[in-house]
């Protein structure tokens, strides 16, 4: 009989990123489940391409090689290239799953399946509350055989109908031109299978895990098939499925390659879809935003590095002795800047403003982890340019000077020390948010600073520090202004603490 030669490259015509990524979990599976051992199927593995080779009649070689790779054990989805994941990481990944690849119940069985709650306890003890199905089968697994074999059992030779669970967003655009419906032929279609294990589906905590926020799929740009499965490997493990956003995501993907042989290196590429709901389609989550980020630069990654070793994924007690994973505010709104290339203060006068709830985070609650990253910049004289380090040492030494004062009247007047530096934080915080153009923002600028009394930064280096007040950088300097505020290592409000709000357990019950 005549041997069928299926070749798969990475670079071949039709190939987007979904589709290398899901080729570089293909090439995992090829070498978990050791090839040769499925019956009529022979591979060949290349940097840029991967062959299968079966008997023209016997294409249903390929469906016992993704039935291999992929099954379901104990109602949950498991691949075989993660053997060595924990029960955590396993139903952990499935949580993730059910929220991208795998929401919609029409591509699960039974169908819809059961939903299901898992109490396990990790990490020394604490207890986790995992919400997932009693699966029987998934769509990646049974489509190999509805989509890829002819009635004959040979390889299907007309394209196949694409539906969003093999690409999110991949829907016909218009339900009465057939012309618009997304179809492959069967070697585009045999990677999307592999895809759940080439992305990395993550979810969002902390304050950006809501609404159209809520989980994200990771897709790496792979270039070297031999070399992607120990990278993808590392990202088996919950707190690697655990980001603040997409920003966060990405770079964290750099960041955990970072210092790689050159030749194990993936292609500088990589791209997060996030998946949370809208109001035209509250039944289910969609694709609601696109980042794409081309390798950063290595000042980049030591950057990202000091951000996240001071503001850390945590797993915390909760309410009624049940942990849950959450990261500071801090993280997500300056991963978002540093990915997008703006100073990594910016916007933080509208964050702070729209919503109560992250100001609290940024402001009060948090307030631990952004001292320790700016103490640390300016260490490392990386806390912006000099400009923009003189004015936050500027607002450092006025605020210094006025809690002195502050301090003793409290000791004279024996006021109550914590809600008297509570109240004049708040009042700082209003003063330095209330501007609304160049000329209030100098205004309250300079009374501050002179209210403050004599500023030993301010004669030194008041060329600098004007910056700030001029008309087209005064809103990068209330920015610079509610930074200096939330960093001062003082003891001034309780915002010292590490502090958790009721939200952080809300969002992981959604």
């Amino acid at each position: 009989m005549a041997k069928i030669e299926l070749r798969m490259g990475l670079f071949d015509p039709g190939m987007t990123a979904m589709h290398r990524a899901g080729l570089g979990g293909m090439a995992m599976s090829l070498k978990a489940t050791k090839a040769g051992t499925v019956p009529g199927l022979g591979s060949k593995v290349e940097a840029d391409a991967i062959t299968l080779t079966f008997d023209e009649g016997d294409a249903e070689a390929l469906a016992r090689f993704v039935e291999a790779a992929m099954y379901c054990e104990g109602g949950l989805v498991r691949f075989a290239a993660f053997d060595k994941q924990s029960s955590a990481d396993v139903m952990h990944m499935n949580e993730c799953l059910l929220g991208t690849l795998l929401q919609h119940p029409k591509m699960l069985r039974p169908d819809g399946a059961k939903k299901a709650e898992r109490v396990l306890s990790v990490d020394d003890g604490k207890t986790v509350v995992f919400r997932v199905k009693q699966l029987t089968d998934f769509v990646h697994r049974y489509a190999a055989r509805e989509k890829l074999l002819a009635a004959d059992g040979t390889l299907a030779r007309k394209p196949i109908e694409i539906k969003g669970w093999a690409i999110p967003g991949a829907v016909q655009r218009h339900s009465k031109v057939a012309a618009t419906t997304y179809t492959e032929p069967p070697e585009r279609l045999l990677p999307l299978l592999f895809a759940p294990l080439g992305v990395v589906p993550m979810r969002i905590v902390g304050a950006g895990g809501s609404g159209k926020h809520r989980f994200v799929l990771l897709i790496p740009e792979v270039s070297d098939l031999r070399a992607f499965p120990g990278k993808r490997k590392r990202f088996a493990a919950t707190r690697n499925m655990i980001c603040a956003g997409p920003a966060d995501a990405v770079l964290h993907f750099f960041a955990a390659l970072e210092g790689s042989r050159a030749g194990e290196k993936l292609r500088s590429r990589c791209i997060a879809w996030t998946i949370g709901k809208v109001t035209w389609s509250s039944q289910q989550m969609t694709r609601t935003e696109e980042l794409e980020l081309l390798e950063p630069s290595a000042e980049k990654i030591t950057t990202y590095n000091t951000i996240t070793k001071h503001a850390e994924k945590r797993l915390v007690e909760g309410a009624r002795s049940q942990a849950f994973w959450t990261v500071p505010a801090w993280r997500s709104f300056l991963t978002e800047n540093l990915a997008a290339g703006r100073p990594l203060w910016a916007g933080l006068h509208r964050a702070t403003t729209i919503d109560a709830d992250r100001r609290k985070r940024l402001l009060q609650y948090e307030r631990k982890h952004i001292m320790e990253i700016v103490n640390e910049m300016i260490q490392n004289d990386s806390l912006g340019n000099e400009a923009e380090q003189r004015f936050v040492a500027a607002f450092h030494q006025a605020i210094r000077q006025r809690w002195g004062a502050l301090g003793e009247r409290i000791r004279s007047e024996r006021l109550d020390q914590q809600s008297t530096f509570n109240k004049d934080f708040e009042v700082m915080r209003v003063t330095l948010s209330r501007p609304k153009n160049a000329e209030t923002f100098r205004h309250a600028v300079t009374d501050f600073w002179a209210r403050a009394g004599r500023n030993s930064v301010l004669q030194a280096h008041w060329r600098d520090v004007l910056t700030f007040l001029r008309s087209e950088d005064w809103q990068l300097g209330r920015d610079l202004a509610l930074l200096a505020l939330a960093s001062y290592p003082g003891k001034g409000s309780s915002g010292t603490e590490d502090t958790e709000t009721d939200s952080d357990r809300e969002e992981q019950d959604t």
